[in-house]
């Protein structure tokens, strides 16, 4: 009887042993063992963000590569794109480095490396961002591959979620919440030339048409004068007439002006002349005041299809110009002053 009893001890204790073994609920229920894996891709990013001096962001057919040269300068604030030799768009890159900070390793897919080409987080597939330290120590090394197939029914809102891995392991995420960044190098230059600036600060500007005879000037003044509609306006044309501009004329210029965007950074200017026959400089000069001071620019002749050269006094580059920015800059007098009949 005692041994029938000892069997029967040993056996309830290994079965429970293995039942211990399987469940471990030391560790919690299984909802609370999956939530304890989710984590941060890259839990120390956060504190090693000052310490980043270089990433490269590179797919099939671009490459950029943005790097810290400990620069004063405001614009950029130290950050170069290589590719163009031109300031970073800073807000982005901290952007980026916040998100890839706060990527969460939940939803694994796969563990097998002879999926990732299914994915598209294999070798040469994807997006790859590279975090470099100043003392170029790889800090991330990531990889965001395909989209997620989803088939949407009743009208809901799709979710964009895209497979992801670190290139140094084989472990395949699915995510919703990383970012996929931009991989043209135009796309991470400040390309914004007069951010922080405000309309009301614009006071008057002047068109030096090469060209076609539209020369003009304009200015704002404190007391508002009704346009040729009835509406109070602070324009007024001074060149080569003297006549209230419509308002929505006068406040147009000022807003195109200020959200001027370069669509390119194609080289490095030649101050000591060739620049003006290459690219055709001067075709219209714009001179506009700003507080007390001067921004300058110039159109040249069609650049790339849908663009146009365009450089900046005081800028060491040749950019170009969306064709839509140019023909709202160039407003002939006949939009600015209501016909008159």
């Amino acid at each position: 009887m005692k041994k029938r009893n000892s069997l029967l001890f040993l056996s309830a204790s290994l079965a429970w042993a293995v039942y211990l073994s399987l469940t471990q609920p030391w560790r919690g229920d299984a909802h609370a063992r999956t939530t304890a894996q989710v984590g941060l891709l890259y839990p120390n990013l956060h504190q090693q963000l000052d310490q980043v001096a270089k990433v490269v962001i590179q797919d099939q057919t671009h490459k950029t590569t943005l790097r810290l040269i400990r620069s004063k300068e405001r614009i950029g604030r130290g950050w170069m794109v290589e590719e163009k030799n031109y300031p970073a768009n800073f807000s982005r890159l901290t952007q980026l480095l916040e998100n890839l900070a706060s990527i969460k390793t939940s939803d694994v897919v796969s563990i097998n490396p002879d999926k990732h080409d299914t994915y598209g987080v294999g070798e040469g597939q994807g997006t790859r961002v590279q975090v470099y330290s100043a003392d170029n120590r790889l800090l991330v090394d990531w990889i965001a591959g395909s989209l997620r197939h989803q088939d949407i029914a009743g009208g809901q809102k799709p979710v964009l979620e895209f497979y992801m891995r670190d290139a140094r392991s084989d472990r395949v995420y699915l995510s919703g919440d990383a970012i996929q960044p931009a991989v043209d190098p135009v796309r991470w230059c400040e390309v914004h030339l007069l951010k922080d600036i405000t309309a009301d600060r614009i006071q008057w500007v002047q068109r030096i048409d090469f060209q076609n005879g539209e020369s003009w000037r304009i200015e704002r003044r404190a007391t508002l004068q009704p346009d040729i509609e009835g509406t109070p306006s602070p324009w007024f044309m001074t060149e080569p007439k003297s006549a209230p501009v419509l308002l929505y004329a006068g406040d147009s210029m000022a807003t195109t002006i200020l959200n001027l965007e370069v669509a390119d950074i194609l080289g490095e200017a030649n101050p000591g002349g060739g620049d003006e026959v290459r690219y055709g400089f001067p075709q219209d000069r714009f001179r506009v005041g700003i507080d007390d001071a001067e921004f300058l620019f110039e159109l040249g002749k069609p650049a790339a299809p849908g663009q146009r050269y365009f450089r900046v006094k005081d800028l060491p580059y040749i950019f170009s110009l969306r064709d839509f920015d140019v023909s709202q800059l160039r407003q002939p007098i006949a939009n600015m002053l209501e016909e008159q009949g």
